[in-house]
Formats: structure tokens, C-alpha cells, sequence
């Protein structure tokens, strides 16, 4: 009996030790899911929060579009008192004055509050941007431009200028995790296939006009004149100049330029600084000149900068700069735009541009009833 009796407080004392472990590990379990789930709701909390945020930020750099397209018109209308105000609240470093004409800033929070309709909980987010300030002058003109894609920049600096620097090609054109550019050590022939992370050729097509134009001034090399940059990694051209374009023959080739195999350290892989040419009219100051850069082969990001010599010179409102801080909640979002309004300067790089083939129809004839004077296509 005594040996009956202790196998079974035995066996209690096992299934106790099982159903203590169970439930244990359904604690466990229970505990982990939750602060999962918890965890997957802040985070999407944060991330609904900082899209909202951005949101706002964007919301003012809209609002920066429009105090300036009302800066150009209320100038162009010949109202002097107008402008100069205009002016003056645009070029204030105060949060917010540049868009205090065109947007409803709070009087205690100086801030200008983000809400699409007043019903649903629109307010919820509470969201606002709470300081923006626009550089009409900036350092340099920057962009991207696709493979065989063209970008007419104006040359307009706030003071003299006799050289241009142009860089191309940074870390945002190479695939992810790479910091290596694929170059060539010398300029033998243009190639048949062309890799990703080549800096491409660069096309810098150089137009300078005086008060007055005409179609025959294109012909002059002081007016009109290109330059095709080839990337390399070994000796490059020196005393590279904007010359006359003529056709390409087997004692004309592009100019070479040097540029770093690796963009660890950022910037771009390619670099040249070309003097110009004397203005058509007048000093360095009233320089009327444009420069259109265009991409062969492959895509890249670029910058130009203007130079006095040494002395860097700013754009005088080529593309203005707009910094905005955007709020949601107790969450912050800022962000920088560049902004053009306006092309004020169409140029075509062709009259026809295609992916594909292109083909032309022709027909000889040797019927004086067949031809046709001013025919349509």
C-alpha cells in the first residue's frame, strides 16, 4: 500500500510540473506577441507620423512656389513699392515672412497650420509647417539628367564671372553599395556598350548673345561654341577651351577629362573648370550667356558652379532654394528643395529625337508630272 500511494503523489507531482511549464511558456509566448505587436504599432504610428510631417514641409515648399511666381508678377507690373516689399519679406530670414503674403500664419505658434476640411477628424494629425525661408541666390545650379537628355542653364551670377566649373556623376548614379567608377584610362574610340557605373560623356554647348541677335551670330565660335568631355582616369587634356564644333574627322577627337575611380569620401567622380570667352558686348557684368549640358551614353547628376577667377560667384535667382520644416504632432520633418518656375529658355537639342529606328521614303522619278511643290508629308 505505501508503495501504491507514492507512485501515485509521483505521478500528481509530474503532471503539477507539466502544466506549471505550459503555462510558462504560453506566458512567454503571450508576453513576446504583444510587445511585438506593440512595437509594430509605434512603428507604424512613426512612420504614419513622419509621412505626415514630410507632407507639411512639402505643403511649404508649395507655398514658397507661389509667394514667388506673386514676387515675378507684382515686379513685372511695374509697381516699385510693391516689388521692393514683395522683395524684401522674400529675402527675410525670418520663418515664414516670404509666405506671409499667400498663407495664414498663427499669431502664437508663427506657424501655418496644415488642413484639408474641417469634419472626419481632419485635425487629428495636427499638422503645420513652422518655418520656411527662401535663398534666391545660391552657390550653384544642380540636377539630373537621363542618358541623352539636354538642361539649357543660364549663366546669370550677382557679380562677374570668367570661368565655369562643371561636375558630374556622384554616388546616387551608381547601384547600391557601390563606391567604384568604371573608367577608361585613355580616349581610344567611343564605345559600342557602356556600363552603369561609367560617368557618361558630357556635351557642354556654350551660346552667348548681345543686346541685339541674329541667326547668322550662331556661326561665330564666340557666340556658339561646344566642348565634348571625355571621362578618364589617366593624363587628361589640359587648357581645355570652349572652341568651334566642327565635324568629327581622325585628327578630332573629345577632350579628355580627369576623374576619380572611387566616390567613397562623396562629391562627384568627374570635374573641369573651362574659362570663357569674352562677352559679346559690354564687360563681365553684363554677360548675356547660356550653357546647355547634355549626357551621352549614360545618366548622371551634376553641378556648375561660376568663378571669378578663384572667387566663387552666386546665381543671381536661377534656382532659388527653399528650406521647409514640416510638423505632425511632436514629430519634425525638414527638407530642402531647388525650384525653377519658369523655363524662360527653351532650346531644342534637335528637331527629332527617337529610341528606335527611323526611317526615311524616298522617290526619283524622272516625270515632270510626279513632282510636287510644297507637298505635305
Amino acid at each position: 500500500m505505501k508503495n501504491i500511494k507514492l507512485n501515485i503523489y509521483r505521478r500528481g507531482a509530474v503532471s503539477l510540473f507539466v502544466v506549471i511549464f505550459f503555462s510558462l511558456l504560453i506566458t512567454v509566448l503571450v508576453v513576446g506577441f504583444v510587445r511585438i505587436a506593440i512595437k509594430d504599432q509605434q512603428a507604424a504610428s512613426a512612420q504614419n507620423l513622419s509621412q505626415s510631417a514630410y507632407d507639411s514641409a512639402q505643403a511649404g515648399v508649395e507655398d514658397a512656389k507661389r509667394a514667388l511666381v506673386r514676387l515675378n508678377t507684382v515686379c513685372s507690373s511695374g509697381n516699385t513699392g510693391d516689388c521692393t516689399a514683395a522683395t524684401n519679406k522674400i529675402d527675410s530670414a525670418i520663418c515664414n515672412d516670404p509666405v506671409s503674403d499667400i498663407a495664414v500664419v498663427s499669431e502664437g505658434e508663427g506657424e501655418v497650420k496644415i488642413q484639408q476640411k474641417t469634419g472626419d477628424a481632419a485635425s487629428a494629425l495636427d499638422q503645420a509647417y513652422t518655418c520656411v525661408t527662401i535663398t534666391r541666390n545660391t552657390s550653384d545650379f544642380v540636377g539630373k539628367l537621363t542618358a541623352d537628355e539636354a538642361k539649357v542653364i543660364p549663366l546669370v551670377g550677382v557679380g562677374a564671372f570668367n570661368n565655369v566649373k562643371i561636375e558630374w556623376f556622384s554616388t546616387k548614379d551608381l547601384p547600391s553599395n557601390t563606391t567604384t567608377v568604371t573608367l577608361d584610362t585613355s580616349f581610344t574610340k567611343l564605345p559600342e556598350a557602356y556600363e552603369t557605373t561609367k560617368p557618361p560623356v558630357m556635351r557642354a554647348h556654350l551660346i552667348q548673345v548681345g543686346a541685339s541677335f541674329n541667326a547668322d551670330d550662331m556661326n561665330n565660335n564666340s557666340t556658339n561654341s561646344s566642348l565634348f568631355l571625355y571621362p578618364v582616369s589617366g593624363v587628361a587634356d589640359t587648357n581645355v577651351n570652349f572652341t568651334w564644333d566642327v565635324p568629327q574627322t581622325a585628327t578630332k577627337k573629345p577632350y579628355t577629362v580627369k576623374c576619380s575611380p572611387r566616390l567613397a569620401s562623396g562629391g562627384y567622380a568627374c570635374s573641369i573648370t573651362l574659362p570663357l570667352p569674352n562677352p559679346i558686348e559690354g564687360d563681365l557684368n553684363s554677360r548675356r550667356a547660356l550653357l546647355e549640358l547634355k549626357t551621352l551614353y549614360n545618366s548622371a547628376n551634376y553641378r556648375v558652379t561660376l568663378y571669378n577667377d578663384t572667387t566663387l560667384v552666386k546665381f543671381n535667382n536661377i534656382q532659388p532654394q527653399v528650406d521647409s520644416t514640416g510638423r505632425a504632432n511632436s514629430l519634425f520633418r525638414r527638407v530642402q528643395s531647388r525650384l525653377e518656375i519658369v523655363d524662360a529658355y527653351p532650346y531644342p537639342s534637335s528637331e527629332i529625337e527617337v529610341t528606335g529606328n527611323f526611317c526615311k521614303n524616298f522617290s526619283v522619278t524622272d516625270q515632270t508630272g510626279d513632282y510636287k511643290n510644297n507637298c505635305t508629308p
